[in-house]
């Protein structure tokens, strides 16, 4: 069952560096959304990148289910 997670940063660039930014990811597991926003948008500790929060924001449903 997949979810949809929200995960929290703070942006490396930002003048303000207490900026929080927002993505999306969906994934099966919270191991699964972290290591994809990783991958993707260079978000963890190896990018120095801080990930404040992980929450689930929905559960996605399968389209294909009958």
């Amino acid at each position: 069952m997949k979810y949809m997670y929200l995960i929290k940063y703070l942006e490396p660039y930002a003048k303000n560096k207490s900026e929080e930014l927002y993505r999306f990811i969906p994934a099966d597991n919270v191991q699964d959304a972290i290591l994809t926003a990783g991958y993707k948008h260079k978000v963890g500790n190896a990018y120095g990148v801080p990930v404040l929060e992980v929450t689930i924001d929905k559960e996605l449903k399968d389209v294909n289910a009958k």
